[in-house]
């Protein structure tokens, strides 16, 4: 389990003394300050809007707020949950919440050997944090029955699901109960382990079988009368989506799609009053045009468009079951509501155009919660409240409160051509009171690698940008905020088609006269540490330094872990199986073409990228006589979800891209 006391860092005081040292010097924001975990990273109003629940900080540690809905009034109540931490929180009613919570344990599951694991819960408590339960599974867990091959019925041995936060539907008809998903059982004699749904009850706990699952559906979807209509499982590499119109029928395949393609078809949401007709994001409709359309799942095919503009990116949003509205590539919304939509063009226009789109709303319009997020400024949630006369727009939540705004970066989306022509969307974030002239740059390549970083405030550029260094994000392809074709066109190119992305991003910063060419350095975490490394490799002579946060580094290593997870096969074919192009893109396989300084950082509760990776990669630049400098962090997770992490990582690079970067090439920045 996760406690308090967070570090095993050698050296670290001297780290921290050093740093806190220098920034008082020369007059720069704290390194604390960027550290901070937010004081709130998610919020959700209550029904009837008079109170939000937040996942925010408390002494650096991720807990549960509940607020009242009160103009600068502090009425709150702090929600403890143990040594677990928050992944998301939802209202059921007025007064019962349901989080999903996380932690480690080393406890044995199914048929796993023995080991640490990252494990998942539900948590039902009143807004007061009374009448607190934890939902994990039946005392004595979920105990598998099958018929053998000679027909007769065994008792398999107890299960203990890993992971037990999936819920399938609040179920807004049904009071104090939710729909779950959970695996309840382990494969045996070659047969698959598909989840059953379950009907909790979130005063007892209990669970009640709502439906077995079927051996090919992996995930379920529910229309407005709360019947498991449709569900979605991988056969191989192939996507397939299944659909009954009853809870007696047979389940009935309907569409089918090959993963990593670049075609698009996810399921949304049923229509409220047609139970057959499904919300789509597709770019498969006639005429393939990519949008939001309806497919008549009776019929198998797709019926009309929502939206029907060719390149439009959506982006759903859901409130119980139903389809409230979707984000557009130029970043307005639209609400299928005429009341939603009235609200979001109002706050819109009083707030300057800003982005902004609606978490919650009463089902009276009396209250509305809105989010604001802008690249250049933490995220702010704004309620709209008709409950006074005149109706008042007030800023109700910051993500970072105490933030000196005059320490803010501007920060501007530009773009740059890759070498084969493709177009490549980035960040580039430069220092307050730059004007014009090279100066020395960070490039900062971000994880995943197949995700939608965004345009929201980022921590980790302001922090540099705070030291004096220029920041560019490239969004290599790969990354998922720019349609399937261009996310498409990074598979199966880790250390290829995307790495010459922030080569070429690299390259873009010197012939605009950026960056100074002799004081670059690259840095990232997780697949941006990946790129941070393979870039110091493939291209020696371009970077000054390299630091990485719980990188990938053995290509081949890695992917050995990759195929016993869940949908491993999809992950697996996105990396690619040729061991020799796998070798060849493994920086810890070739370090010693590195010619530049290294450091690397891995927290030791990392469960995304076991810290092994870091250490394969330490012990050959060790053996090149090549110069590496690490950081192993007890109880540090791979997302830097507690202050220590952050503060430790800001900590060591504002010291090692201090010496590397504030001297000129040519002068020794080795000591």
């Amino acid at each position: 389990m996760r406690g308090s006391g967070y570090f095993a860092v050698v050296l670290l005081a001297a780290i921290v003394g050093a740093v806190r040292e220098g920034s008082a010097a020369e007059g720069h924001i704290p390194v604390e300050k960027f550290a901070e975990i937010p004081a709130a990273m998610s919020a959700r109003m209550s029904p009837d809007g008079t109170k939000v629940a937040l996942i925010s900080s408390y002494h650096g540690h991720q807990v549960l707020y509940v607020h009242a809905i009160v103009e600068g009034g502090k009425n709150s109540k702090i929600i403890g949950l143990g040594d677990y931490q928050v992944r998301w929180v939802r209202w059921k009613d007025n007064q019962r919440l349901v989080a999903g919570v996380f932690a480690t344990t080393s406890q044995l599951f199914a048929y796993n050997a023995p080991g640490q694991f990252e494990v998942t819960r539900l948590v039902a408590f009143d807004s007061d944090g009374g009448n607190m339960t934890l939902i994990g599974e039946p005392p004595g867990g979920f105990i598998q029955r099958y018929e053998n091959v000679s027909g007769s019925v065994n008792g398999h041995p107890v299960v203990h699901p890993q992971m037990q936060d999936d819920v399938v539907s609040m179920l807004p008809h049904s009071p104090g109960k939710i729909l779950q998903s959970v695996i309840d059982k382990v494969p045996y004699e070659g047969r698959p382990n598909p989840p059953s749904v379950y009907t909790v009850d979130l005063d007892s706990g209990r669970h009640n079988l709502f439906d077995h699952g079927d051996d090919r559906i992996q995930h379920y979807l529910i229309d407005s009368s709360d019947s498991l209509r449709l569900g979605t499982g991988i056969k191989e590499l192939d996507e397939i989506v299944y659909f009954r119109s009853t809870s007696a029928e047979k389940w009935q395949e309907i569409f089918r799609r090959r993963a990593n393609s670049k075609e698009v078809f996810e399921p949304v949401a049923f229509l409220k009053d047609d139970p057959q007709m499904l919300y789509v994001l597709t770019n498969m409709a006639p005429e393939g045009k990519s949008g939001l359309w309806l497919f008549d799942c009776g019929k198998a095919q797709f019926a009309r468009p929502v939206d029907d503009q060719a390149g439009v990116e959506q982006q759903p949003f859901v409130r119980q079951g139903v389809l409230a509205g979707y984000g557009r590539k130029d970043g307005s919304y639209l609400y299928l509501d005429p009341a939603w939509q009235s609200d979001y063009q109002s706050v819109r226009k009083a707030v300057g155009g800003k982005a902004v789109s609606i978490i919650d709303r009463t089902d009276d319009g009396s209250r509305v919660m809105l989010e604001m997020y802008e690249p250049h400024h933490p995220k702010v949630w704004w309620v709209l409240d008709r409950t006074v006369k005149p109706a008042n727009l007030w800023p109700a939540i910051e993500a970072y409160p105490d933030f000196p705004e005059e320490g803010v970066a501007p920060v501007r989306e530009v773009s740059y051509k890759a070498r084969d022509g493709l177009k490549i969307p980035a960040y580039l974030t430069l220092p307050l009171g730059y004007r014009e002239g090279p100066i020395p740059f960070i490039v900062l390549p971000h994880g995943g690698p197949y995700v939608c970083e965004g345009s929201e405030f980022d921590y980790e550029s302001q922090f540099l940008a705070s030291r004096g260094w220029g920041v560019l994000r490239p969004q290599f392809r790969g990354t998922s905020c720019y349609g399937a074709d261009f996310e498409s066109k990074g598979f199966r190119e880790w250390g290829l088609a995307m790495q010459d992305d922030v080569t070429d991003g690299t390259r873009w910063l010197i012939e605009q006269k950026y960056a100074d060419p002799s004081r670059i350095c690259i840095v990232g975490g997780s697949y941006g540490g990946y790129a941070a490394l393979e870039g110091a490799e493939k291209e020696p002579d371009l970077y000054r330094c390299a630091a990485a946060w719980a990188p990938v580094t053995d290509l081949l290593d890695f992917r050995r872990g990759i195929k016993d997870l869940i949908n491993g096969q999809v992950a697996l074919d996105r990396l690619g199986d040729d061991e020799g192009r796998l070798d060849a893109a493994s920086p810890a396989r070739h370090a010693d073409r590195i010619k530049v300084p290294v450091l690397l950082v891995h927290g030791l509760s990392d469960f995304t990228v076991n810290k092994a990776q870091s250490q394969i990669m330490e012990t050959a630049l060790r053996r090149s006589g090549k110069q590496v400098e690490t950081i192993y962090l007890d109880n540090a997770d791979h997302y830097r979800e507690q202050y220590e992490a952050r503060f430790a990582w800001l900590s060591a690079l504002d010291r090692f891209l201090s010496v590397q970067l504030n001297e000129p090439r040519g002068v020794s920045a080795t000591h």
